[in-house]
């Protein structure tokens, strides 16, 4: 199930080749909001070296955000890891959603597409990525640069 993801970590976060492994940026994260909570992180270097294409998802069981992959099957669910200055958002139809630093708004069901790293269960970095309060059941996080993340 995390084939996809093992294939796109052979770089580091700032491009120089590390065997199996990416070296992710030291986080330092937050927990923001409360309907919906996201995490955001202040690394402002940023990799654009790790592809990402996915769907936003609202999962109301579990009053999570994540992100729902398109590149490899099967479908991965990763917790994105939103770059600074983005907020949470609940739009007046009631879908759950970002708004980004340059000012979009990325909602539930919405496709999107970005560069930055994959924080796989078996990467050291895992445990420096606690997960939003009852969202479980995801495969990865997704630390989105903050330089190329845009709507499709």
């Amino acid at each position: 199930m995390l084939a996809g993801i093992t294939a796109l970590t052979a770089c580091t976060s700032d491009g120089q080749a590390s065997g199996n492994t990416a070296t992710p940026p030291t986080p330092s994260l937050a927990a923001i909001g409360t309907d919906p909570i996201i995490l955001v992180h202040a690394n402002r270097r940023g990799s654009q070296m790790m592809p990402l294409n996915a769907r936003l998802k609202w999962i109301e069981d579990g009053s999570c955000l994540v992100m729902i992959t398109a590149e490899h099957p099967p479908e991965q669910t990763v917790i994105p890891v939103w770059p600074e200055n983005t907020v949470p958002l609940r739009a007046p139809d009631g879908r759950r959603g970002v708004t980004t630093p340059a000012g979009e708004q990325i909602l539930d069901g919405d496709t999107v597409s970005g560069g930055g790293s994959w924080i796989r269960p078996d990467h050291p970095a895992y445990a420096r990525y606690p997960p939003p309060a009852g969202c479980h059941g995801h495969d990865a996080f997704f630390v989105i640069d903050s330089t190329d993340l845009h709507r499709m």
